[in-house]
């Protein structure tokens, strides 16, 4: 199993205007058990609320984005094979004299 080592960062403003806690780290883990910590602790909230909720809506429309992007990558990267591939043209030399 491969361990990223880049760094993760989770601000808490992208869910709470106004907040400037960020959370920085390279295990997922313990920086999600950071920020929960925190958002339990100074926003007191200890499960979603209907507003921080994603409707299932939204997630049915980003997962069919995320199925259609992988399926046009997977093409344009089988067009690039078949490009750098080069197709050879055989050429014909010239007949006769």
């Amino acid at each position: 199993m491969l361990k990223s080592r880049m760094t993760k960062e989770l601000r808490c403003e992208d869910v709470f205007r106004g907040c400037a806690y960020v959370s920085v780290g390279s295990d997922i883990r313990a920086l999600m058990a950071e920020y929960m910590a925190h958002v339990r602790d100074v926003h007191h909230v200890t499960s979603p609320t209907p507003e921080l909720r994603i409707p299932r809506s939204e997630e049915a429309i980003y997962v069919l984005a995320l199925l259609v992007a992988g399926l046009l990558a997977g093409q344009a990267v089988r067009q690039a094979r078949r490009i750098a591939g080069g197709y050879p043209v055989k050429v014909a030399a010239p007949e006769g004299p």
